[in-house]
C-alpha cells in the first residue's frame, strides 16, 4: 500500500512540474520545444528588433531540377497565422517565421484536405529586413491562398546544433520552405506571385486555376 501512494506521489510531482513548466512557457510567450536541448529559448520576435540584412548563397534550380528535386508533399492552402520568432542558443540567435497553414487540397503526399500545417520559413515576415533569395516567401501574409511545395518534411532526427545545444526542427514545424522562393505560388491582388526565372514556362499572367493545372501535370507521385 505504501509503495502505491509513493508512485502515485511521483505520478502527481511530474504531472506538477509538466503542467508548471507549460504555465511558465505560456506566461513568458515561448514556444515549447519537447525534445531540444533545454537551454535553448524560441520566442515571438518584437517588430521592434532590427535585423541585418543577409546575403544567402542558395543555388539556382531550373524549373525541371525544381520539381525533381523536392519529393515532399504538395498542397493548395490557405494561410491562417504567421508568427515570427527568434531561436536563441545562449549567445547566438537565428531567426526564422512559423506559418500555420489550413490545407484545402492535397496533391501528393500523406496529408488530408482540412487539416492545419506549420511550415518553417527562413526569415521573418513582418519585419522589414532584407534576405536574398527569400522574395517569394516573404510576401506570405495570413489570409492568402496558395500553392506549397516545401523542401523538406522534418524528420524525428532532423536537427541543428549550435554552440553545443541541438535544435530538433519537428519542435518547431511539420515542414520547411527553406527554398524561399521555391515551392512557394501565392495569389494576390496583383496576381499570382512565384518564381518566374525557375518557374518559366507557367505564364506571369495566369489565373490560380491555370497555376493548379500548370503544377498537377509536372508533379510526380512518390513512387515515379
Amino acid at each position: 500500500m505504501r509503495k502505491k501512494i509513493v508512485w502515485i506521489a511521483i505520478g502527481l510531482f511530474s504531472f506538477l512540474v509538466s503542467f508548471l513548466t507549460m504555465f511558465w512557457l505560456t506566461a513568458h510567450n515561448e514556444l515549447p520545444l519537447a525534445r531540444s536541448s533545454p537551454q535553448i529559448r524560441a520566442v515571438p520576435l518584437r517588430t521592434s528588433v532590427v535585423l541585418p540584412e543577409h546575403q544567402s548563397e542558395m543555388a539556382f534550380l531550373s524549373e525541371k531540377e525544381a520539381f525533381q528535386t523536392y519529393h515532399t508533399p504538395a498542397f493548395q492552402g490557405t494561410i491562417r497565422a504567421i508568427r515570427d520568432i527568434a531561436i536563441h542558443f545562449g549567445e547566438h540567435t537565428n531567426y526564422y517565421a512559423i506559418a500555420k497553414i489550413h490545407v484545402d487540397k492535397v496533391y501528393r503526399g500523406d496529408l488530408d484536405a482540412g487539416e492545419t500545417v506549420t511550415v518553417l520559413l527562413p526569415r521573418p515576415i513582418y519585419l522589414h529586413t532584407w534576405v536574398e533569395g527569400t522574395e517569394i516567401v516573404s510576401a506570405m501574409r495570413a489570409g492568402m491562398r496558395g500553392y506549397f511545395i516545401p523542401v523538406r518534411q522534418y524528420k524525428a532526427d532532423d536537427t541543428y546544433t549550435k554552440n553545443g545545444l541541438t535544435l530538433y526542427y519537428s519542435d518547431l514545424a511539420n515542414y520547411s520552405l527553406g527554398g524561399g522562393n521555391y515551392g512557394v505560388f501565392l495569389e494576390t491582388d496583383d496576381g499570382l506571385l512565384f518564381n518566374r526565372e525557375t518557374y518559366a514556362t507557367l505564364s506571369p499572367n495566369c489565373t490560380f486555376e491555370q497555376a493548379e493545372a500548370y503544377l498537377t501535370a509536372r508533379l510526380k507521385p512518390f513512387s515515379e
